[in-house]
Order: C-alpha cells, then structure tokens, then sequence
C-alpha cells in the first residue's frame, strides 16, 4: 500500500473511531453542582429530585446576566442563556400554569428547559421575589440527548 493510502486509510480510522467513541458514551451523565461551583445572588436554579424542591441537588445555576454552570461527565461546563421565553411581562405577573422556556448553549452542549409555574408570590408580598418551577432539562451532546425531570427557581 502506498504511503498516501496508510496516511488516508488511517486517518479515515481516527474519524470512525471518533464517531464511535461519541456513539460508545452516550448519554451525557448530569452531576450535581458542588458548593464551590455554585453562585449566590439572582438568578435561576434547577434541582433533583423535582419532589425535593430547592433541598434538591442543585444540576443547573446561572445568575441573572452570566453564564450558567453544569456538571457534566464529571467536568464543569459553561453555558450561554441564549433564549428566554416567557408569559410574564413587566406589565402582568407570572401565573401558576404560565409556561417558559429557557435555552442554553455551550461547547458541545445544548440545554433546553421546559418549564411550567407552581408558585408564585403573593401580590401583597413585598419581600417575595421568586417564581418556582416543575421543569423538563433536555440535554445534548455528541453522545445523545439526556431528559431530566427537575425543580426549578428563578428570582433573587
């Protein structure tokens, strides 16, 4: 075989075995954030178990204007809150039921999370600034996709 077809042939086997490596992992694992990973201030979290609310681990946490934080495969990653959707406005006040959606994007991952109001403050509680949420994290990567039913809260 001539020297440019072992050159060739080689590298087409480390394309195909990077492939195959992708398929080999899977899914990505999603570890839960340690205190040192974690930020204190305004902003968004997401927990599991979703039946332990904020006592929950903590797998997804941004703050308001900065990157998220999630543990992957083991390894911290960063993301970019790249789309926010949701019903509540600065003129109307979210609602139990009201439906958001959060994407995040970052090196080889994508984070979408769809999420539905289960509390809310009361209109008389000046000190209450957050909104609870039962969300739905879909994780991607090169390996596959991870679905995650998750507790959820935004607000400071």
């Amino acid at each position: 075989m001539s020297t440019c077809r072992r050159m060739a042939a080689l590298a087409l086997a480390g394309v195909c075995g990077a492939f195959a490596w992708a398929a080999m992992a899977g899914p990505p694992r999603l570890d839960p954030l340690r205190e040192s990973d974690l930020a204190d201030g305004c902003g968004c979290s997401f927990h599991v178990p979703p039946r332990a609310g904020a006592k929950g681990r903590t797998i997804l946490q941004w703050e308001i204007d900065s990157r998220a934080t999630m543990r992957l495969d083991g390894r911290v990653r960063k993301l970019d809150v790249v789309g926010v959707q949701e019903a509540s406005t600065p003129e109307r006040a979210a609602r139990i039921g009201d439906k958001a959606v959060f994407e995040l994007k970052g090196a080889d991952v994508d984070v979408r999370a769809d999420c539905v109001v289960t509390r809310v403050c009361r209109p008389d509680d000046e000190a209450c600034e957050n909104v609870a949420y039962r969300a739905r994290l879909k994780v991607r990567t090169a390996g596959g996709e991870r679905v995650v039913d998750a507790w959820a809260s935004c607000g400071c």
